[in-house]
């Protein structure tokens, strides 16, 4: 049985970054979704309900305007990718049903998150607990109040 390995993720709203590759070949972003504090806070209660039904182990998580950062604990790259999957679709369906967002009413419903995220292995002590610290700070870097849940 493999050990788990901690990684650093991180997933962008809907139409908020773009790569150096695809704007060098022409592509520009359009609207994006930008989630103001209310919004943020929505969003973070439907993560760590999934979190919590699933029992997935999030060391540290932090939703910001236009992107959320996690430490997490899976096997491997197949189980984290499962596990983003599951939180993007899960926090994304339930954003829309909440927000009472649909196509016809001109919302945009499952599309709340960028399609990809980014990872990176935390191989020692010293980095995870530089980023675990980090991710819970994050907001601070961007000017926003910490979401406080009760």
């Amino acid at each position: 049985m493999e050990e788990n390995q901690a990684y650093f993720v991180t997933w962008a709203t809907y139409n908020t970054r773009i790569s150096e590759e695809r704007y060098e070949a022409g592509m520009r972003l359009g609207e994006g979704i930008y989630l103001d504090d209310k919004k943020r806070v929505i969003i973070w209660k439907f993560l760590i309900e999934k979190i919590n039904c699933k029992n997935y182990f999030i060391e540290a998580l932090n939703v910001l305007s236009d992107h959320c950062h996690a430490v997490l604990w899976c096997r491997d790259e197949a189980e984290l990718k499962c596990i983003i999957h599951d939180l993007k679709g899960y926090s994304s369906h339930h954003y829309s049903r909440q927000l009472k967002l649909s196509v016809a009413e001109g919302g945009r419903q499952n599309k709340l998150w960028a399609k990809s995220f980014s990872s990176t292995l935390l191989e020692n002590e010293k980095r995870f607990n530089y980023t675990v610290e980090y991710v819970r700070n994050n907001h601070l870097k961007h000017g926003l109040p910490a979401i406080e849940y009760r």
